[in-house]
């Protein structure tokens, strides 16, 4: 079998919210010893990376997100009209690839903000 880490790394990243174990295992086709092996090998590879990225345990489950040092990022870079509260996520600090309550039109220069795949 392939190295987890990095489908997990894209499954986290295409859903853009929370999920559990059991789900990871799911959607990467292993079993939850493996996902949470390929978890905690990811979670340690971020740490030791400067990246503007972390992967994290919530309570809803394993998320990749925004490092909190970088929230000033996102308040200048969103425009003012979205803000957080657009997001139907807006606890979690990954918008990039949320989907909006309020979509955005591809002319707006925002086409980044739109997820292809419902949460």
């Amino acid at each position: 079998m392939p190295d987890l880490a990095p489908i997990i790394e894209a499954i986290l990243y295409l859903k853009g919210k929370p999920l559990s174990l059991d789900e990871l295992a799911e959607y990467a086709g292993c079993d939850r010893e493996l996902a949470t092996e390929a978890v905690m090998e990811l979670m340690d590879d971020y740490a030791h990376r400067q990246s503007a990225l972390e992967v994290v345990e919530t309570g809803a489950g394993y998320s990749l997100q925004l490092r909190s040092a970088f929230n000033s990022l996102l308040a200048t870079l969103v425009p003012g009209a979205l803000g957080v509260g657009a997001f139907e996520n807006s606890g979690q600090r990954s918008p990039s690839n949320k989907k909006l309550n309020n979509p955005i039109s591809f002319s707006s220069g925002a086409v980044g903000l739109i997820s292809i795949f419902p949460n």
